[in-house]
């Protein structure tokens, strides 16, 4: 079977942005796009906004098992960090509560949770759950004779709502499918084909302006993508 090779020399990130450019061109300049074929209208000119924003969130199966590589070792690490956080809510309880109060204080708290959360995520939710109530509840009485840190109950908090938001980056990321190679680079190429058509319609309409001619030029487009300039 023949492999498909990107139509474009740059990356398809550049591409896009390119690409996204033209298109925004020609629908600022739509009126004379229009009068000259009646194929150019906003809604065909969106369409292919739309097909380039599609593109651009396609992930490869590859580079989907990186980002949730990377995604698991985020959560991984923010798990670690709010089970600290708990043990050192754990301290305060004890400096707060007698004796015979910690332990009912541990399990309000979540406590009951603690040992399993660093496996599973039930626990660890739970764990997150019950402990930001608590905290919201005791603070004011966490907080006497400089027991609790006034900073801890607010870094705590954002540390479990960060967490959740981990986990649920974590399970989306998961949940997606990834794209062959291939099917990006068909996706990219179809896009480059329209986008070349639509240039040369541009350099046919302005032929006599060079700062409008320019903009349907993809070196020149490409060029001040890359960081030059538009001339």
């Amino acid at each position: 079977m023949a492999t498909d090779k990107t139509l474009y020399s740059c990356s398809h990130q550049t591409f896009y942005i390119v690409a996204q450019k033209g298109f925004i061109s020609c629908l600022e300049q739509l009126e004379t796009f229009a009068a000259y074929k009646a194929s150019y209208t906003s809604q065909y000119v969106q369409q292919h906004l739309n097909s380039i924003k599609e593109a651009e969130t396609m992930k490869t199966v590859s580079d989907l098992n990186q980002y949730i590589a990377r995604a698991k070792f985020a959560l991984e690490n923010s798990i670690a960090l709010c089970r600290l956080n708990w043990m050192k809510l754990k301290g305060y309880i004890n400096t707060l509560a007698t004796a015979d109060q910690r332990y009912f204080a541990y399990i309000e708290a979540g406590g009951d949770f603690y040992a399993k959360s660093a496996k599973t995520w039930t626990p660890m939710k739970e764990l997150l759950l019950k402990s930001t109530a608590y905290l919201k509840k005791n603070e004011g009485a966490l907080l006497l004779n400089n027991n609790m840190p006034l900073a801890f109950a607010t870094t705590y908090i954002n540390d479990n709502k960060n967490c959740n938001a981990l986990k649920d980056q974590y399970e989306k990321l998961r949940s997606s499918k990834g794209v062959s190679v291939q099917e990006k680079i068909k996706a990219g190429n179809a896009i480059y084909k329209a986008l070349i058509d639509l240039f040369t319609d541009g350099q046919c309409l302005f032929p006599d302006q060079p700062a409008l001619k320019k903009q349907f030029i993809f070196r020149q487009v490409l060029r001040m993508v890359e960081g030059g300039r538009l001339g």
